[in-house]
This record gives C-alpha cells, sequence and structure tokens, in this order.
C-alpha cells in the first residue's frame, strides 16, 4: 500500500484499490476492467459501488441473471486513494445513474462522505449495505480490506443523518434499487392489495402492518363500483379478485383502486397456478401504471415458476417484480422512506 501510494505520488495518477479482485465496469461506453471479462450487463440507471470483489460479484452476476439495468460498477477495496466520496461525486453528476447502491465495511471521510451523501440524496437516492456489524465480522474486515468497521451506532446515525437507506442484506439491496430506479416515491402510508388469491393477500397485509405501512380504505364510491362491476368480488382492502380473474378484470380494478384518493401506492398479486390468469394477462399493469405516475405500483407472481413466466412479460418493463409479498411490501416501505428523506432534506 506505501509503495502504491509513492507511485500515485510521483507521477500524479490515480489508484483504485488495492484489494480487490474486480475494477470498474462502465455501460455506457462497454468499459470493462473486471476478472470477469465476457461479461456486460444491460445498460440501466442502477450504480454500485462496492468495497468487496466478493460482494461486488455477487451483484454483478444477480444484475446479470435478472437483467437489471446498471450504469455503473466500482470496486474499490483498501482505497488508498479513489474512496466513496470521489465516485459519491461523480456519481451525483453522472446523468446515466439514478439510484446509487453501496456496500462497505468502513469508511475514512466520514464528515466529507456525510456532506456529500446529503447534497446527492434531494435528487438521487443513496442505499448503504454495511458489512461487519458484529465485533467478529469487524475483525474479518480489518484484515479483509484494512477496514476500522467502527460502531454500528455510529454508522447508523451517520446514515440517517446523511439521508441514506440501510438494507440488511444483498437482496434486499438489489430489491429496493430496482424499486427505486422503476417507480415514484410513495407519498403517503397507505397501501392498497390487489389479488386473484386469498392467503397471499392476508400475509401481504400482516407484511404491510409489520413494515409501518397502512391498508388503505378504499373510499364508498370505489368500493361500490367494484362489486357493481364484478358481483362477488369482495373490494375490502385487501381486494380479492378470485381465482377466475384475467385481464380486463385487474385493468378495470386497478384503474379504480389508483384513482382513489385514499390510495398511495398499490401491491397486486397475480399468481398462475390454481388460476385463470395468463402470463400476458399482466401487461395491463404497466398500461394503467402510466395514467398514474405519482403512485408507485409493485407485482408479485409469488412463487418460482410464475415469477419466471410473468418475469418474461414485465421484466423490461417499469413493473418491479417480485417472488414474495414480503419483498414486494419491503419495496414500498423504501419508496415511502425516500419520499420523508426528499422532503426533508
Amino acid at each position: 500500500r506505501r509503495q502504491l501510494v509513492k507511485i500515485k505520488e510521483k507521477y500524479g495518477i490515480r489508484i483504485l484499490g488495492p484489494n480487490t479482485i474486480m475494477g470498474v465496469i462502465n455501460t455506457a461506453n462497454g468499459l470493462n476492467t473486471t476478472f470477469e471479462k465476457d461479461i456486460m450487463p444491460k445498460k440501466g440507471n442502477i450504480a454500485v459501488i462496492s468495497q468487496s470483489g466478493g460482494v461486488g460479484a455477487c451483484l454483478l452476476d444477480w444484475a446479470c441473471f435478472y437483467n437489471i439495468g446498471i450504469s455503473k460498477f466500482a470496486f474499490v477495496g483498501d482505497k488508498v486513494d479513489v474512496d466513496d466520496v470521489d465516485l459519491l461525486q461523480y456519481l451525483g453528476r453522472d446523468k446515466e445513474t439514478k439510484v446509487i447502491c453501496l456496500y462497505m465495511e468502513g469508511i475514512k471521510k466520514g464528515r466529507q462522505f456525510i456532506e456529500e451523501a446529503r447534497k446527492i440524496v434531494k435528487k438521487k437516492p443513496i442505499l448503504a449495505l454495511k458489512g461487519g456489524i458484529t465485533k467478529e465480522a469487524a475483525q474479518r474486515a480489518k484484515s479483509h480490506t484494512a477496514s476500522i468497521a467502527g460502531s454500528d451506532e455510529i454508522f447508523d446515525a451517520a446514515f440517517k443523518k446523511a439521508g441514506i437507506i440501510r438494507v440488511e442484506s444483498i437482496e434486499e439491496l438489489m430489491n429496493a434499487a430496482i424499486a427505486l430506479s422503476k417507480q415514484p416515491p410513495m407519498h403517503g402510508d397507505n397501501v392498497a392489495i390487489v389479488s386473484n388469491v386469498g392467503g397471499p393477500a392476508i400475509l401481504t397485509a400482516d407484511a404491510v402492518a409489520k413494515n409501518s405501512l397502512k391498508l388503505a380504505v378504499l373510499s364508498k364510491t370505489t368500493k361500490k363500483k367494484i362489486e357493481r362491476l364484478f358481483p362477488g368480488v369482495d373490494a375490502t382492502n385487501p381486494i380479492d379478485l378470485i381465482a377466475d380473474a384475467k385481464a380486463e378484470r385487474y385493468e378495470k380494478v386497478l384503474d379504480l383502486v389508483l384513482a382513489d384518493k385514499n390510495v398511495d401506492g398499490v401491491l397486486v398479486i397475480n399468481m398462475l397456478k390454481s388460476t385463470f390468469f395468463k402470463p400476458k394477462d399482466a401487461k395491463v399493469i404497466p398500461k394503467i401504471a402510466k395514467k398514474y405516475l405519482r403512485k408507485p405500483i409493485v407485482d408479485v407472481p409469488a412463487g418460482g415458476e410464475d415469477f419466471a413466466a410473468v418475469y418474461k412479460v414485465l421484466g423490461k418493463t417499469n413493473i418491479p417484480l417480485y417472488n414474495l409479498p414480503e419483498k414486494a411490501v419491503k419495496a414500498l416501505k423504501v419508496l415511502r422512506i425516500y419520499c420523508k428523506i426528499v422532503e426533508k432534506h
């Protein structure tokens, strides 16, 4: 490390790393300096800064497998020169980047980092996954990327002050990034659930309450219109469209629900097994979403095969998809948190 710093000072060059197996990826111009020469994620608006090559590689694999749009990838390692502050400044100005994801084990310029993040979050959300939060893991982080992990309480306070949204896992980081890259912030706590199955809708309602959100109370007018259009459907939230619901029923109900002033965001469940719903029926979701650009919509074709089938239809649209209701609720929660951050900052 000392030798690298001497070279930097002698020649006036910038150094990224060392101690990361990766480098940088820029999808806008096709630059890829990583070990993974044949990998280039799809162009998009999510940027990733990872202190760990391994965590970064996992996120890169995830992005490629699910065809998630990426703008930039940077693997920073020991940060003897280029650090989080430099990269935040760059990504804050980068036109291709809409959402910034961080994996960090430690930080050197804490005050500068907070100041820079506070400026950026007004226009772009920043998500952070922090490694080394336990005593045992912190010790490993020190030898891994020469990071002094620091007190987790201090990091938590710093993230809150900076307006950075903290996540708990790699999966949560990507799920939240997808929601923020595709949907608007949620301007209130009230969530409507529109489903073709009963049990998953009930589990979703539980998850809404657990995540400090509320079940929207539909207006009497909305409720009457839905029940008049589709006898047998109970339009009490969560709305069970019944197993024979196809494109037309989803389209009309979603239109009415999103138009309701009591609704701030919608979670759609469209399972295929044991229902009449077909993957092509899902096309009505982005169609209706275009009419209500201030209200977020997330979709749950719950399971494995059902998720894969609907993902082929909606994967390239602006509708985020999740394979379990709880993940979709957390995505809506992130959209609500970001709305509060923008209002505060």
